[in-house]
């Protein structure tokens, strides 16, 4: 079956609206699986407070002009982790950065079905007190640009930490929020993997403004298929700007606009 632009558009923003939603059901369980952590895991009590309210960012005024789908930073609060993933017993460290907060507070959620709550907080810290890293600056050969903040948090993973997409929910003192993500892993034989797709993420990752590996480098706008550009883990991740305006994505890459209702099981 062909579709037409139109049509693939059409189909790919219902598909994301349908994704940004906690389920009202759960996946069935596995019979095979050597482990029932995920399923003793999700009977657990949840919470709706991860969801990262449209009201909750505060996003910057963009300084260029062609960027379509609006601004996709939100330096009230930002972060980034040093790791994409951490296994079990480990540590991960967090980069924080804030131009208007006294303190503010992170709280780590592990997203699963949890009765259709879509998230169960795991753990809660701080006060920090909040301090503006600033923006560094970019390479204008390659558009490469990674920050070198400081560190803010060592953060320990416990051995009970189920595997699975962890956001930990960055909120100030006067109340605006964004995300940084991580995945927790185990070395258990499981009946199914879940894959997040953070090179891609972070491929398209355009923080601070325009900055991913298809922007054109001596016009900073789309479609550039050049082999020039290079991208950085160490930065932030904006709002995902693809085919429609997907402003919880803050901080969490393309997991909740495609990849969100697969961790349900």
């Amino acid at each position: 079956m062909r579709y037409s632009r139109r049509s693939m558009l059409k189909h790919s923003a219902s598909a994301a609206a349908i994704s940004m939603l906690p389920f009202t059901y759960g996946c069935s369980d596995s019979t095979n699986s050597k482990s029932n952590a995920i399923t003793l895991e999700n009977q657990k009590p949840g919470t709706k407070a991860w969801i990262l309210k449209r009201e909750e960012i505060l996003f910057d005024e963009p300084t260029v002009d062609n960027l379509w789908m609006g601004p996709i930073r939100s330096s009230a609060i930002e972060g980034y982790c040093d790791k994409l993933y951490v296994e079990q017993g480990g540590e991960i460290s967090f980069y924080v950065s804030s131009r208007i907060a006294s303190t503010y507070t992170i709280d780590i959620y592990r997203i699963g079905y949890y009765q259709g709550n879509g998230g169960r907080s795991i753990e809660s810290i701080g006060p920090f007190h909040g301090k503006d890293m600033g923006t560094p600056e970019h390479d204008p050969d390659t558009y490469h640009i990674e920050c070198n903040w400081e560190k803010a948090h060592i953060q320990k993973i416990g051995n009970d930490w189920v595997s699975g997409f962890y956001v930990a929910k960055l909120k100030t003192s006067d109340g605006w929020a964004n995300y940084m993500s991580f995945v927790v892993t185990d070395d258990i034989s499981h009946d199914f993997v879940f894959q997040v797709a953070d090179f891609n993420s972070h491929a398209y990752n355009r923080w601070p403004e325009h900055h991913s590996l298809y922007n054109n480098i001596d016009t900073g706008i789309d479609n550039y298929w050049g082999p020039r550009n290079v991208s950085s883990f160490l930065r932030p991740q904006g709002k995902l700007s693809q085919l429609v305006d997907l402003p919880l994505t803050m901080g969490a890459g393309e997991f909740f606009a495609w990849q969100y209702p697969f961790v349900f099981c």
